[in-house]
């Protein structure tokens, strides 16, 4: 996985100079839960999003991160499916995060959840999922006792989206909202991962 992302890198900041972010015009701080620094790189992923690009991008900050998140939530069909370390709230807990996951447990899809360690007690996002109390969200963590082999934070969906986390102190991460081939290997590490976990009951 590690190669992998390498490549991926090498590409992403070339795919993101290419957008004129400049031209974009920003609301003021109380017309958006997005900070006026933000908009123009929501606009730029939202279009990514909407239009199934096949481009394969990178972002950094939890900020971003949160973005992208929400609009794999906006956008997904079938099924998401999340490996967190434990939810605590940079990413998570952002408005956006929250608006976008909000959207989507409300069209009642499917949502799975695998945490690696015990998950934030004070989570937003986690109470938001577990209000909806739906036998359609499946809360799971890794077994006590399991050593994972190093894995980073990702979130697939739909057998074509994803964002894989690689560097967790600055929520470096590669993205795509369209690469079939990439979601598939990451959905062989899930597999693997549901069956070193069990159901979250705490």
């Amino acid at each position: 996985m590690i190669e992998e992302t390498k490549v991926f890198e090498s590409t992403s900041d070339a795919t993101m100079n290419k957008l004129n972010l400049k031209s974009i015009p920003i609301p003021n701080s109380s017309q958006h839960i997005i900070q006026p620094e933000f908009y123009a790189y929501k606009i730029a992923i939202e279009n990514l999003a909407k239009n199934n690009s096949q481009s394969t991008f990178g972002n950094s900050g939890p900020e971003h991160a949160a973005i992208v998140m929400g609009n794999i939530f906006k956008n997904a069909t079938k099924h998401i499916k999340l490996f967190a370390k434990d939810f605590n709230g940079a990413v998570s807990d952002n408005p956006y995060y929250l608006e976008s996951l909000k959207l989507y447990l409300e069209t009642e899809k499917p949502l799975t959840i695998i945490f690696e360690d015990e998950p934030n007690p004070n989570s937003k996002a986690l109470a938001l999922i577990r209000s909806f109390n739906s036998n359609r969200v499946a809360i799971r963590k890794i077994k006590n006792g399991v050593k994972l082999k190093k894995e980073d934070n990702f979130a697939i969906s739909d057998d074509r989206m994803f964002r894989l986390e690689y560097s967790k102190d600055d929520y470096k991460a590669v993205c795509s909202y369209n690469n079939p081939d990439f979601v598939r290997i990451l959905e062989d590490i899930y597999t693997d991962l549901i069956n070193q976990s069990k159901v979250y009951q705490n």
